[in-house]
């Protein structure tokens, strides 16, 4: 299923969270780096459980950094940056965001609005999914990773917390996994919460399974496709 689109001003969004930012393309342009993926750590304002863990992006950028592949990191000021030193360029502007991108092997980001530009631009890109359906918003030719239950479902019990999961906006299910409000049997019979995590959405891929998927599909996309190890990996 192609994605839906709502109307709203992203781009003003994108740009007003980018405001009195980076807007000149020569304070953005990458000097004598051949090879890169664009990252984005964040989902903008109120979407927490959107974002995949830090654990998640330390273990992509360093495992791409061992393929030979820096990372580029744009988006709000205020996202989170991964160890293996990103090129930061946080804080660009969307139209040198867009420049970036047209000459990137792929984007890499928590399922969100730039997957549209990369789209529109014709770049491979890889999406990581926690609360929204993957079915609606994953779009075709792009690597759309989410975490299973090994049974063929998503690891939530919930599903999903987006529309088909019937929470409303009121609930804040973006700031706060909505899962961690219901209780489950433990081990030794008492009740313990169903998710501990509130800030982390139980679908969000593991560190090690996104970092070994991202880096076969980077190395696929240089035409060298080689199931790279990833350290930590069993």
């Amino acid at each position: 299923m192609m994605p839906c689109f709502r109307p709203h001003n992203l781009c003003g969004d994108w740009d007003e969270r980018c405001k009195g930012e980076t807007g000149t393309w020569g304070r953005v342009k990458l000097k004598g780096v051949p090879r890169y993926a664009v990252i984005a750590t964040g989902a903008g304002p109120g979407s927490q459980v959107k974002c995949a863990p830090q654990a998640v992006w330390n273990a992509v950028v360093e495992h791409l950094n061992r393929l030979g592949v820096r990372c580029v990191q744009v988006g709000s000021k205020s996202d989170g940056v991964p160890t293996g030193d990103p090129i930061d360029r946080r804080g660009t502007r969307l139209p040198l965001v867009n420049r970036l991108l047209k000459g990137a092997l792929c984007f890499i980001g928590n399922e969100g609005f730039l997957h549209y530009m990369a789209y529109g631009l014709g770049v491979p890109a890889v999406s990581l999914f926690g609360p929204t359906p993957m079915d609606v918003y994953g779009f075709p030719g792009n690597l759309n990773l989410i975490r299973g239950d090994g049974k063929g479902h998503v690891a939530c019990p919930l599903g999903t917390c987006f529309w088909g999961g019937g929470f409303a906006a009121p609930q804040n299910w973006a700031r706060q996994c909505i899962a961690a409000g219901f209780m489950t049997e433990g081990d030794d019979g008492k009740p313990v919460p169903l998710h501990p995590h509130p800030l982390i959405c139980m679908n969000m891929p593991l560190p090690e399974v996104a970092a070994a998927a991202i880096g076969d599909f980077v190395m696929a996309r240089m035409g060298a496709f080689k199931g790279a190890d990833v350290e930590g990996l069993a």
